[in-house]
Order: structure tokens, then sequence, then C-alpha cells
């Protein structure tokens, strides 16, 4: 290896990798304290009470209602609940920071899974196609507009997302250097399959020890996390290694391969990743028919919020967990097996048939899940750049090629710094979901004083009241007199004192007949016809 440059069968400047890795971070970490508007309000709910919870050193049980149901413990055992929670909360009792600056906290530390991502994109996209690869794969990644609009959200999709590529890192090593294949799948269980959060749903004792963490524990709640997908993924995983052959060569099959790989794996990710992944065989039928009728019941307002329907409607009515159960695991299996068959195409193949296959409703619904796309996203996109830069090097091996990384590295930093100063305006406009959101924000400042009520409107999506910064708003009771409870300021750190789920209210709010007042709601629609798809996205964008 020589001194100043990057292992690889091309090398190239450390200081490349490293004019990426400052770019990265500068665009990530431009106002950082910004109001938290950049992820959707159940979740930055659920990391609020967690962060303020355990940085409080209070158990989080006390934290919870008499009226919430299953569902709303369901909502605790995310994995948001071991990782970024328990870190910014660590991070809280050790420099004595108030509860805005341990939100800001949990805001760095995804940075720093964001950045964690970037060099194992590089990793692998320099031990598959070379190191130009990976530093272009590297180099999208970190100024990607979406990867840096999602890589400072405290959403669990970036820790997942690191966790991820670095099981695909550990094993890929692990089958390289002949170390056999139960080191490949034991290095997989860390974190394998992009979606954890239905595993961590359907092993609730094992998250019990998260919930209860607090203060210092909330570090340990992170190897909690990661041990219950361990659980989860981990057997599966193993198998799939240990019974495909290690020379299999996927070319002889052509096509088929792939289909018969895909179909398979969608199969038989489809139970262990569901949400009943723990109930016993003996009760599957009578569960099934009984959960058949849930189904029905959950399409309306009267019994969605039961604790079969709701969880029922997360998983076949909510496009996200539809489109996340089966795939997030075969994401992970896929990936794994093409390490011992073809093992750069058949990831790639699998990542992109994810994206093709689920990201028509993604991008309809849930823009911030296309996270986890963007690492396969931009391998293609190094391995293009890669070709390119073949094709320039054999014009002029020396000299044109230092100077093109050095070209790459300065405007890496030059635009970084450029764009910094108007990186939160340009990113608050890159989807069209979050532009609404402001918009309906600022609707709501219009046409509110602070600390009026919002029960004057018939009805205000709490998510809206946030974006506007009135925060000392109180969301009202419905003409059915479900009870919501007063939020005041700074509500969205403290706890939801509902005694129904978040997502009843969302429900409950539309079943309101819109109050005259709030006619700009219409021409928001208009305006941004892609919110019209699904109107609980439109409320909590």
């Amino acid at each position: 290896m020589k001194m100043g440059s990057l292992h690889g069968h091309r090398s190239i400047p450390a200081t490349a990798l490293l004019a990426v890795v400052l770019a990265a971070l500068g665009l990530r970490l431009w106002r950082i304290d910004a109001p938290p508007l950049d992820f959707p309000a159940d979740r930055q709910i659920t990391t609020a009470i967690l962060i303020e919870a355990w940085s409080g050193g209070r158990p989080l049980d006390g934290f919870k209602q008499p009226g919430w149901d299953a569902a709303d413990n369901v909502r605790l055992l995310m994995p948001e609940a071991p990782i970024l929670p328990g870190l910014a909360a660590a991070t809280a009792r050790l420099f004595d920071l108030d509860r805005y600056e341990a939100f800001t906290a949990a805001r760095l530390w995804t940075v720093v899974f964001s950045v964690l991502s970037l060099l194992l994109i590089f990793d692998l996209g320099r031990r598959w196609m070379g190191a130009h690869a990976g530093l272009f794969a590297a180099g999208a990644f970190g100024i990607l507009p979406a990867s840096v609009y999602w890589g400072r959200a405290v959403i669990p999709d970036v820790p997942m997302t690191t966790f991820m590529l670095a099981a695909l890192c550990a094993a890929d090593r692990a089958v390289e250097r002949l170390a056999g294949r139960a080191l490949a799948a034991s290095g997989t269980d860390g974190g394998n399959g992009a979606d954890g959060r239905n595993g961590m749903k359907a092993s609730g004792g094992d998250a019990r020890l998260g919930r209860g963490a607090w203060g210092w524990l909330g570090l340990a709640a992170l190897l909690v996390g990661l041990a219950v997908l361990a659980k989860i993924y981990g057997a599966l995983i193993a198998v799939v290694i240990w019974t495909l052959p290690s020379r299999f060569e996927s070319r002889r099959w052509g096509w088929r391969f792939y289909a018969l790989w895909t179909g398979g794996l969608a199969l038989a990710a489809w139970a262990p990743a569901s949400i009943y992944y723990d109930l016993p065989f003996r009760g599957i039928a009578s569960r099934l028919s009984e959960m058949a009728s849930e189904t029905n019941r959950a399409l309306t307002l009267d019994g969605h919020h039961t604790p079969y329907g709701m969880a029922w409607m997360a998983v076949f009515i909510n496009r996200l967990e539809l489109a996340l159960t089966p795939a997030g695991l075969l994401l992970g299996l896929a990936g794994q097996a093409a390490l011992i068959a073809s093992r750069r195409a058949l990831v790639l193949w699998t990542w992109l048939l994810y994206a093709l296959a689920f990201g028509y409703l993604l991008i309809q619904a849930n823009t911030y899940w296309m996270y986890l796309l963007l690492p396969p996203a931009c391998l293609c996109m190094g391995a293009a750049a890669e070709a390119f830069w073949r094709r320039i090097a054999q014009w002029s091996p020396g000299r044109w090629r230092r100077i093109g990384v050095g070209a790459v590295s300065v405007a890496a930093v030059v635009g970084a710094l450029g764009v910094s100063p108007s990186c939160d305006k340009v990113l608050k406009s890159y989807y069209c979901v979050d532009n609404a959101t402001l918009r309906a924000g600022e609707f709501v400042r219009r046409h509110t004083t602070e600390g009026s009520r919002g029960a004057a409107w018939g009805g205000v999506p709490f998510d809206l009241l946030w974006a506007s910064g009135r925060t000392g708003l109180s969301v009202p009771r419905d003409p059915r007199q479900r009870v919501y409870g007063e939020k005041t300021e700074g509500a969205f750190l403290d706890t939801l004192s509902v005694n129904r789920t978040f997502d009843q209210f969302n429900w409950d709010w539309m079943a309101v007949s819109r109050p005259a007042g709030f006619a700009g709601w219409d021409e928001l629609f208009d305006r941004y016809p892609c919110m019209a798809s699904d109107a609980g996205v439109a409320l909590f964008a």
C-alpha cells in the first residue's frame, strides 16, 4: 500500500476520500439545530419521548397513559427505542444538555451513522468495482440531496442502513478470506435486513429491556436492539448460507436464477418478518380468521384502533409496511447469498428490484424510506463513473488521472462550502410533501396567535401546529368526544397525553368536516397533487 493512497486495484489519493467526507459533513451539519421539520410526526414524538425519559433519568413506563392500547406499546418497541434516543440520552446525561440540545445531539448521532454508511459504501465499491468506483459512489451518497436531507433526520433508517452495510462488508471479507460460511452468517446478525421495525414489534419480550432503560443504560439498549435483530434474521440467514452451494454460478441459469431467487426469498421472508412472528403455531389458523375480520373493522373509524386491527392495518393497509415487511429481509438474504454466488450482480439486482417494485409507493407515501435505496443507486453510479474513468485513463494514464482526482477533490470541498448556505432552503423544497407541510404551517401561523385554541377551527393536525411553531395550541376534542389532551409549549418533546392512538387522532380529524376557516387546505391539495393520493400522508407528511 502506497503512502497517502487507499488500497485497491487502482490507487487514489487518501485526500480524495477525505474531501468527500468533509463535503458530506458540511452539508449535514449546516444548521443542524434548525427546527425539526424533516421527519414524520409519529416517529418524532416517539423518539422525543424516549430522549426525554432516558435523559431525565425516568423509566419509560412513567410516560405511558392508562388509555393506551397494545398498538401504542408497539410504537415504543421500534428500533428508535434502543438506537438514536439511547445515544442522545446518554450524551445529554454526560454533558448536562437540556431536552432541545438533546434532540440536536440525536441529529448529530444520525450524521455519524450517515458518514459511517458513506465509508462502508466506499469500501463495498472499492472491493467490488475498484477504488475509483468506490470513491464516486461515496461522493454521490455524500452530496445527493435526498441523502443529505434524511442523513440528518432522527429516523431509524439511517442507523439501520449503516448496520446493513456493515453486515455486507463483514460477510464479504469473511467469505473472501475463506473463513467459512458460519463466520459469514455470524457477521450478518448485527443488523441484516433493511427493515427491523417489524422484528422489533414481534420480539416485545426482548425489547422490554430497551424500553426500561434510562440514562446511561440507553447505550446498552443499543446492543439489545441489535440482539433482537440477530435473533430474528440470524437463523434464516444462516440456513440460506449453509444450504446454498458455495460454488454455484448464477450465470448457468441466467434470468431464471434471478426470478426463482427473488420469488422464493419474498415468500420465505414474509412469515418470519411479520409482526406475528412470535405467535404459537397451534393458534395460527384461528388467528388468521380473527385478523381477517379485524381487517374489515380496520377499514372503519370504529374498528381500526383495536390492537389487532391497528397492527393489521399497519402491515397491509399502510403501503410503507406492505413494502418493507417482505422486502427488508429479502434484501439482507439476497445480499448474503450474492457474496457466495455472483455477489456483485445479485446484490445490485436484488436491491434495485426492491427499488423498482416499491419505489412508486414509497415516493407517493413516505419519501423518507428512499434513504434505504440510496446505497445501491450510488454503487451503480459509481460503476458507471468507473467505466467512464477507465476510458479517460486509457487516453492518458498518468498526468490526467492525477489532475482529474485533484479536480474532483477540490470541486467537492468548494461545492460543499458554496451550497451549504442555501442547502437548507434547497432541500426543504426537494420533496413536495415537505414543502406542503411548511406551507400548511405558514397558513396556521397566519390564522392563529400563540396560545390560542385549535378548537375554534374544529380540529387542527398536531403536525401542522408543530410545523407552524404554534406549540401553545391545544388539540381539540372532536364531535365524538374522544379526548386527546392539551398540548403545551414544547409538547413535541413531552408525553402524548392521548387516550387513543396517535393514528386514531389522524382519522378522527379526517372525519370532522373541514371548517370554513381552513379553506386553504383545498388549494394545498391542488398545488401538490402528490399529497391527494393519501390523505393520512397529507396530514402527517
